[in-house]
């Protein structure tokens, strides 16, 4: 059964999941431009900050945290490794490994900042102060 014109014309001109995956996309842009100079794209930069954050800790943690897949965390942290800029090691009694920010990292997150800055205004600029406030109220991470 083939749906009707006016199905297909009401999903793709309203649907707020497809409108939310392209808007993401172009925050994400903006972001990794930002950043280009370092080298990191915006979700190795929260790999960073959330490890900052939370300290040495596990893979799955971390997952749990950010909320990603854990292929996507095992690549950008594979990533991060090969920089220097997080390590990753046995955790407690050789059991899971713990993956924990490297000063180089640190310095890295340091430096980050002011074009994370400039992307922050470009996304505000972007956005409705409306939404920019709604965005602000959710949850960014399930932190402990």
């Amino acid at each position: 059964m083939v749906p009707s014109d006016v199905t297909v014309a009401r999903i793709t001109g309203e649907c707020l999941a497809a409108r939310v995956r392209l808007l993401n996309r172009q925050v994400l842009r903006l972001y990794d431009e930002a950043l280009r100079p370092l080298a990191i794209k915006v979700t190795q930069l929260n790999v960073l900050v959330a490890l900052a954050r939370l300290g040495p800790c596990s893979p799955t943690e971390l997952t749990r945290v950010l909320d990603m897949e854990k292929s996507t965390l095992s690549r950008a942290v594979e990533r991060l490794r090969r920089r220097g800029l997080v390590s990753v090691g046995p955790g407690p009694e050789g059991r899971a490994q713990r993956v924990s920010v490297t000063p180089e990292g640190q310095a890295l997150l340091d430096d980050a900042l002011p074009r994370w800055e400039a992307a922050q205004r470009q996304t505000e600029q972007l956005l409705s102060a409306s939404t920019t406030a709604a965005l602000r109220r959710l949850p960014t991470a399930h932190w402990p």
